[in-house]
This record gives structure tokens, sequence and C-alpha cells, in this order.
């Protein structure tokens, strides 16, 4: 059994630094008891003995002390080797023995914290149980303000939920309006352009017209100093009709007429220049005649006004062949001379299907919408003065406003052949 006196007395040595007063295990221990009990015992009776025997101390001082001397001196030989062997031996044992006496100390520190920190935790839950208990009514309180609270919100949610309702009625009220609007503006955007286009045909009206009343107002002036040939025939004595062709023609191949003609001045030249472009037509030599009303004037294969040099009866085989197979029974031709219309509605003529030529685009004369196909000829010398040839392709199809199943042709040709050719091609297409 370890002895709490000892360990106290041989930590108090070892703490002043004295090497050898830690005991290693209990044998050491009991050692240490023993010779503090020897030395006890050997110090009372030291003083017993002297005591005692004082006179004989007295009388024999110096053979008691070599005695005490020499006994000392054993004692302390013996103690030194039993200390050491004592650190020899057993200095594991008395390591393990501090290790586990250190070790249950912080395991009863650790387990007393613990106890501790229950008791204040119990101690703490059993005041909040009170206070709890306690406030009951305070509770209550607060749960009918939070149940008033949570009507207040459900209530205010759904206020939110109407406004929200009725936001979305009046977003689909304004997208409404705003489609209305949009397609109001379409339409007014449509007849902005239908007005404008007027406006174009009203200034070239007027421009026309402008210049008409000068050419007027020119041969009015001129009126007064002018003369007909058929006058000055008749004052020569060529009375009848027949004698004024004669001598026209007659006169036409005597080579003095150049100087007549060239020094020739004509009061009404617009009249002269319709005469010219309604009657008479360039043609090629070897070209058969198509009719008697015009004057036809011989040029080369590419001045044909009919054929501009290129195959024409192939090119009209190949537009009746197209005209049949693709179902187009009636064709209109809007547009170019007459002189060469005609020429047009004589090539081109079947028992299945139908050409016509003439009219106005907005004359009631010619039903657009019963056309199968119509064809905008803008000939340089076409006598139509209606606005839809100055607009684009695009733009006389809008202006037509034909269904998708007709077809349109916008063309520019100077001959019939580039013209049947261009018919051939929107066929095709």
């Amino acid at each position: 059994m370890f002895d709490e006196n000892i360990f106290n007395e041989v930590m108090k040595e070892a703490k002043s630094g004295k090497k050898g007063a830690v005991p290693k295990n209990q044998e050491e221990q009991k050692r240490l008891k023993q010779n503090k009990t020897q030395s006890s015992k050997g110090s009372a009776s030291r003083k017993h003995y002297s005591k005692k025997h004082k006179t004989k101390q007295v009388s024999s001082p110096i053979k008691s002390s070599n005695q005490a001397s020499s006994q000392n001196r054993e004692d302390e030989a013996s103690m030194r080797k039993k200390v050491e062997s004592i650190f020899i031996s057993d200095h594991t044992d008395q390591q393990s023995q501090f290790t586990a006496r250190a070790t249950a100390e912080i395991k009863t520190d650790s387990a007393r914290k613990e106890r501790n920190n229950r008791k204040s935790e119990d101690l703490e839950l059993h005041r909040n149980m009170n206070a709890q208990t306690h406030d009951v009514a305070g509770w209550l309180e607060a749960e009918e303000l939070r149940k008033k609270e949570l009507a207040e919100a459900h209530k205010s949610i759904e206020q939110l939920r109407v406004k929200n309702h009725l936001l979305q009625q009046q977003i689909d009220l304004f997208q409404q309006q705003y489609s209305n609007l949009t397609e109001e503006v379409t339409c007014l955007q449509a007849s902005l352009s239908n007005k404008e286009r007027e406006i174009i045909s009203l200034q070239e009206e007027k421009h026309m017209l402008v210049e008409q009343q000068k050419s007027e107002a020119s041969q009015t002036s001129d009126s007064s100093a002018a003369v007909s040939v058929v006058q000055l025939l008749e004052d020569r004595g060529l009375n009848s009709r027949r004698e004024h062709i004669q001598f026209l023609s007659r006169f036409a191949e005597d080579s003095r007429a150049v100087h007549f003609i060239s020094n020739l001045n004509i009061n009404q030249p617009q009249k002269f220049k319709s005469f010219l472009r309604e009657h008479v037509r360039l043609e090629r030599a070897e070209l058969q005649s198509f009719s008697n009303d015009v004057v036809r004037v011989d040029v080369s294969g590419e001045r044909c006004e009919i054929t501009g040099g290129q195959d024409l009866e192939s090119t009209v085989r190949e537009l009746m062949t197209a005209f049949l197979c693709s179902g187009l029974n009636r064709i209109h031709v809007f547009g170019g001379p007459s002189r060469l219309t005609s020429v047009l509605e004589t090539l081109v003529r079947h028992q299945s299907f139908m050409l016509t030529t003439g009219g106005s685009v907005n004359s009631h004369d010619v039903t657009v919408e019963r056309a199968h196909m119509i064809v905008l000829w803008s000939h340089p010398e076409s006598e139509s003065q209606d606005p839809i040839f100055d607009l684009s392709e695009a733009e006389q199809k809008s202006t037509l406003n034909v269904p998708e199943r007709q077809v349109v042709c916008c063309s520019q040709a100077h001959n019939l052949v580039d013209l049947m050719k261009h018919m051939l091609q929107h066929i095709e297409q």
C-alpha cells in the first residue's frame, strides 16, 4: 500500500532538487518507511543512551565518537546501495504508477466538471420550465397576436391577387388596342402609298396639260402665217384627192424632194408623231405583210420591230404550247404600240385560248380578275399614259391586287419576239 505521508515528503525533496528521493514502487516506499522508523528509533536510543550513560560518555568520549562515525558511514553506505538498487530495478514501475495516478486524477476532474455542467444545465432547464409555466398567459397573447398578423397577411395577399388580376386584364386590353392601332397604321400606310401614287399621276397629267397648252398656244400664234399643203396644191390646180396622192407618190421618188422635206415645218407636230407611231412599222424585207393599214418600211433584221433578227415562227409555237399546257385561257396585254399589238393578236391565235390587247388597267372595259395572265408592256413608244407603267414590278403587282393563281408579266421589250420570250419565262416560273 502506498503511503501518502512518505509520498509527500519524497515529493518535497524532489522539488528541492535532491536526486534519488522519489520512490519507484511500493517496496521502496516500505524501505523508506522502515529507514525512517529505524532512524527515529536510533535517534531515540541514542538520546536514551546518552542520558543513561552520560558519565560513561564523558569518561570515554573518544571511543564513543569513533564508534558512532563508523556506524553512520556503514548506514549511509548501505542506504546508498539500497537506493541505487531501487533506482536500477524499479524505475519503470514507478513511472507507470505515476502515469496511472495522473490519468485517474484527470478522469476524476473531467467527471466532476461533467457532473457540474449537467447540474447547471438541469438547473437552467428547470428555470426555463418555471419561466414558461409562469408565462403561459404571455405565450397565449403572443399566439393570438401572431394569428392576427397571419390573417392580415392572408388578407393583403388576397388584395394583391385581385389587383394583379385587374392589372392583367388592363394589360390584355392595352395589347388588343395596340394590335388594332397597328392594323390601322398599316391600312393608313397603304392608303398613303396609294395617295402618293395618285399625286404623282396627277402631277404628270398636269405637266402634260401644260405642255399641250404651250403647244396649242404656239400653234395658235403661227396659224395666221401657216398654209396647208392641200391649199397650196389646189392653188396649183390639183383639185382631186387622186391628184394629191399621185403628186405625193411621184414627189417622194423625185431627188429634189429631200431638199423640200428637210426644210418642211409642220404646225401640228404631235399629230404627225402620232401618225408615225401608229401607222408606220419597220419590218424585215423577207417578212410577210400582216396588215395593210400601216406604212411598211423595209429595214434590216436587227431593226425589225417584230422579230429583232430572231426566229419568229419557233417563238410563236413555243408560246402557244405554253398557253395550252398551263391552262391559260385568257391573256390580256396592256400597253405597247397599236402597230405591234395588232400583229401579236394575229400571230398568237387559237381556238383554246383568247389573247386581247389595249385598254387601261383602271378602266371597266377589261376585267382584270377574269384574266389568267396579265402582260404589262412598257414599250418606249407606248401610247398608254397609265401611271402603273412608271412603277416597279412589285408595286405593279400590289396595285393590280391579283390572286396568286394569276400570272403577271412586266416587260420592256422593243420587239414582239422579246415580248413573247418574256411571257414564256414568267409562265415557266
